[in-house]
């Protein structure tokens, strides 16, 4: 949705010698995209291999799921490397670990997979505090669940997201009134710190 030349930021990045990962929910994803030279690798989420479970956690119309698969035949096709991101929640173990099977079979057809971001569901943001009780994961389970699908899929290359509030790792920026807010590695404190829209990046 960001209405600026994300071809042109992503080429500058790779020029200054970084990563270009972009994250999406696809909606909007033009059709050429997975051929993009500047964009390394790419994140989409997908919360099961089955629609009907992938799609009441993500609704929308058309399906969700049918949207996702889409792109990865695209970005198979394209020999673009890919992240899936998913929510581990209580109740939702089965889904997880048939969508393990699920991208190993893709890995196996072709899938140029870079990595299963495994994140513990949040009882914060859009929706999540109204969620807590259906979907929040006592330490117990997160690590059950965590480690049981490691240990059953070792050719996975599956990356754990306890708490993404408090990462060694994965620094987040976005804007508000106040100016572009950075949480993260390096600036962590009990409040986010702000930088004003007019200081250089």
């Amino acid at each position: 949705c960001w209405t600026g030349d994300l071809r042109a930021l992503a080429a500058q990045a790779q020029a200054s010698g970084l990563t270009v990962q972009v994250g999406s929910n696809l909606r909007r994803m033009p059709s050429e995209a997975p051929r993009w030279p500047e964009i390394d690798r790419w994140v989409l989420p997908l919360e099961s291999a089955e629609a009907a479970a992938h799609d009441a956690l993500r609704p929308g119309v058309p399906s969700h799921h049918a949207v996702v698969l889409a792109a990865l035949d695209a970005f198979q096709g394209a020999q673009a490397t890919v992240t899936i991101s998913s929510v581990a929640r209580l109740g939702g173990e089965t889904e997880l670990h048939g969508l393990a099977d699920w991208l190993q079979r893709r890995v196996a057809a072709g899938l140029k997979l870079h990595a299963w971001h495994l994140y513990r569901f949040q009882a914060m943001g859009r929706g999540g505090s109204h969620n807590a009780a259906r979907f929040a994961q006592d330490d117990a389970q997160w690590q059950a669940l965590a480690q049981g699908l490691k240990a059953a899929h070792p050719g996975l290359p599956i990356l754990l997201r306890p708490d993404l509030l408090h990462s060694k790792q994965v620094a987040f920026f976005w804007g508000d009134a106040g100016g572009i807010q950075r949480q993260g590695p390096g600036l962590w404190t009990s409040r986010m710190t702000s930088v004003p829209k007019s200081a250089p990046a």
